[in-house]
């Protein structure tokens, strides 16, 4: 026997058009769960900052802080709350690239701030490269995965204990996109990327 157990619905700036709306309570009238999902799935934000030039000028350090902190701004909070009484899950499409196709070794702020974070003195990009290469994938890929656990205070501000999915990944060798190691704690569900 199959069925349809879940829906996600996209929501905006504005909620849920009247249309919407009335989808959602059909749906959950027929006992099917409703995920909302933001529109673009803070692709304004992602694709601003988490780009090579932004990590060239100002460091993926910057970035992932930057992101987690719009994610949980009263805009994105407000956004929200008008549509968390409706669902049972909220979802982010992420489509952010791993740190595998962008080595950081050209971003001296994140270097720096790597470096201090593992007592590591100052050290070369030559040196990173050569000494540090794992552990500093490793720290940019823990980067890369911050804004997820931003993404479920956000919820949860609104609606403690709403489940978190997390579709992001899936078949890509690791580093290509993030590895769900790095937010395992953040998502309730992992949703695979795989068309």
């Amino acid at each position: 026997r199959m069925g349809v157990t879940h829906v996600n619905k996209i929501y905006s700036a504005n909620g849920w058009y009247e249309n919407a709306r009335r989808d959602v309570r059909e749906l959950r009238s027929a006992g099917i769960k409703v995920l909302a999902e933001r529109g673009a799935s803070f692709g304004e934000i992602t694709g601003k900052f988490f780009t090579p030039d932004c990590y060239r000028n100002q460091g993926l350090a910057f970035a992932s802080a930057e992101v987690c902190r719009r994610i949980v701004s009263a805009p994105y909070k407000k956004d929200f709350a008008g549509v968390a009484e409706w669902v049972d899950g909220s979802q982010w499409d992420s489509e952010e690239q791993g740190p595998g196709g962008n080595p950081g070794y050209d971003d001296p702020e994140t270097i720096q701030a790597f470096c201090k974070e593992k007592n590591l003195g100052e050290l070369t990009p030559d040196q990173v490269k050569n000494q540090q290469a794992k552990e500093y994938f490793a720290y940019r890929m823990k980067l890369m995965g911050k804004p997820m656990f931003a993404f479920r205070e956000m919820l949860h501000s609104a609606k403690p204990g709403l489940p978190v999915w997390l579709c992001q990944g899936g078949g890509a060798p690791i580093g290509d996109k993030i590895d769900y190691k790095a937010y395992d704690e953040a998502a309730d569900y992992h949703v695979p990327m795989i068309y």
